[in-house]
């Protein structure tokens, strides 16, 4: 017992040290990073995120990757918290600047950021315990830092161009205007306590003064204007639905331009992904299911694996806790531990495809009986489908669509085709991927040293996830074409909160767990959903 307390305690100081490293950003200036330019810190004075103004607890650290915000607590309680917005879901920003006035003003740079939907949810998050002030339904996509003196042009330029450059781009993502930053509050977030900061910087402002990448080349973000009208102009963006609703809280905003991705041959966006998978649980799925299950944002992965700043490099830590320590706040409100079936979105190298960790208090293989009647429903449904087949393996569909189909791998596993007496259940990681037919093995051992690491901050005790967990590709339906992958995701997540698996015996063979008709529906589906939701949401505020 006393070893495990000192232990604790050691992990303890590890943690608190690693936060003091990360906040204070304590680095060489001899660093190979900042002789190359892609390291800058800055002294920063002020810190506003919707109602909510922070001091700092050290510098701004900006790198090609993230900018880190380290943050004191203003109840002096000796918390310290340290903001990581990721350069990926950086819409646009700016870097403005405010000259002295004749009212005692002092000469400053403001940096302006427009994040994601996902990147906001995840800033108030993390502000929540330090900074408890009523939360907003919806939290605002815009921050605004005050630095503490007036940069020189060199300085903004590399500050510019770390903000602006996008991995595997030659272009510069295009930075704005004051001005356009204040059109942009007035369009978003009409009633922002931001507008009254910059209002106040706005007659100072010169726009010559607007640093801009020098580049032959801009890009505009994905969240910029989208196509052009009939006259050539482009059509701006606007908010369609807030979903769930206030006064429900973590509503995701769905814009008009994000509806565009579900034209077909468009890649789906961490918008509608995590807008369905949120509509799935809280309104579609049974809740005999949902109840037993959790789905994490399509952030959460993003953040659990981005690279390490160059201060988290340098804490003496090992990886895996680094990697927590970014995510440690994602869980706060729930125990992972009481659930069976976590489902983690993942998008690498735009492609999504999904995880799915199942029963992680588990510990070892467990053998039980199984008595579900649904099952002995559906088994009528499966020999009723399994006579219409003919002898060559033609499945005659009354649409005339008719469809091959190998019997030999129709579903047995799950709750409504199991026939099983009995059923196995194992702690483990599924992998479904409607491309790529590898194990993904890097992404099951990251998701193990998580649990692992959750597992030591909830429990208290040590487990070994990576030899209990075992990872495991499913046979799945596969699309036939390049840009359904986000789909697919959708309805894997769809089929197994209405029809889970519960015999866990490997290889699972789900290849016709859902016919293709039903995907190719979908994007109609979600995007008439939408249109109904708006149209729901207009009569509500109308009323």
């Amino acid at each position: 017992m006393e070893e495990k307390e000192r232990q604790k305690d050691v992990r303890e100081l590890e943690y608190q040290k690693l936060d003091e490293e990360i906040s204070l950003g304590e680095k060489s200036a001899e660093s190979d990073e900042k002789e190359r330019g892609l390291y800058v810190e800055l002294k920063f004075s002020e810190f506003h995120f919707g109602k909510i103004k922070g001091e700092p607890h050290g510098c701004l650290q900006v790198t090609g990757e993230s900018i880190i915000i380290p943050l004191k607590d203003p109840d002096n309680r000796g918390e310290t918290l340290s903001l990581t917005v990721v350069q990926s879901e950086l819409r646009r920003y700016g870097v403005w600047q405010r000259s002295p006035v004749g009212d005692g003003s002092e000469a400053c740079t403001l940096i302006f950021l427009w994040v994601s939907e996902a990147q906001a949810q995840l800033i108030q998050k993390e502000l929540s315990p330090v900074y408890p002030v009523e939360q907003a339904a919806k939290a605002s996509e815009f921050v605004l830092l005050k630095l503490c003196a007036k940069e020189d042009e060199q300085h903004c330029k590399r500050l510019g161009k770390l903000m602006g450059w996008r991995d595997g781009s030659s272009e510069l993502l295009d930075p704005l205007s004051q001005s356009e930053g204040l059109s942009l509050l007035r369009r978003f977030e009409r009633n922002s306590p931001l507008l009254s900061v910059l209002k106040q910087c706005e007659a100072q402002r010169a726009e010559p003064e607007d640093h801009r990448p020098q580049s032959g080349h801009t890009r505009h973000s994905p969240a910029s204007p989208q196509r052009p009208n009939s006259q050539g102009n482009k059509l701006p963006s606007f908010r369609l639905i807030l979903y769930p609703p206030p006064p429900s809280k973590g509503g995701i905003a769905v814009t008009s331009e994000d509806l565009e991705c579900l034209d077909n041959g468009e890649f789906l966006n961490d918008v509608i992904i995590d807008f369905y998978l949120k509509y799935l649980m809280l309104e579609k799925a049974p809740k005999e299911v949902t109840g037993r299950a959790h789905v994490f944002s399509s952030f959460f992965y993003k953040q659990l694996t981005r690279k390490d700043t160059p201060n988290e490099e340098m804490a003496n830590i090992s990886a895996q806790h680094r990697r927590h320590h970014r995510v440690k706040t994602w869980t706060r409100h729930i125990d992972i531990f009481t659930k069976d079936f976590l489902f983690v979105p993942v998008n690498q190298k735009a492609h999504w495809y999904l995880a799915v960790i199942c029963f992680p208090w588990l510990e070892e293989l467990r053998h039980e009986g199984w008595k579900d009647r649904s099952s002995q429903k559906m088994s009528l449904v499966t020999r009723q489908h399994l006579s219409q087949v003919t002898f060559k393996g033609l499945l005659l569909l009354p649409n005339g669509n008719n469809s091959e189909v190998n019997l030999q791998k129709f579903p047995e596993c799950t709750q409504k085709t199991c026939q099983r007496d009995k059923v196995c259940r194992r702690p483990c990681i599924l992998i479904m991927d409607s491309l790529k037919l590898s194990s993904h093995d890097r992404t099951v051992k990251l998701l193990q040293e998580y649990l692992q690491v959750e597992w030591e901050v909830r429990r208290g005790t040590p487990r070994e996830f990576t030899s209990q967990v075992e990872g495991c590709h499913c046979s799945v339906p596969l699309q036939n074409n390049s840009s359904d992958c986000g789909i697919y995701l959708l309805q894997y997540v769809e089929s197994f909160l209405q029809d889970p698996v519960v015999h866990f015996d490997f290889p699972l063979l789900l290849e016709q767990w859902f016919p293709r008709q039903e995907v190719n529906r979908k994007r109609d589906e979600i995007r008439d959903l939408v249109l109904q939701l708006y149209s729901q949401q207009t009569e509500h505020r109308a009323t």
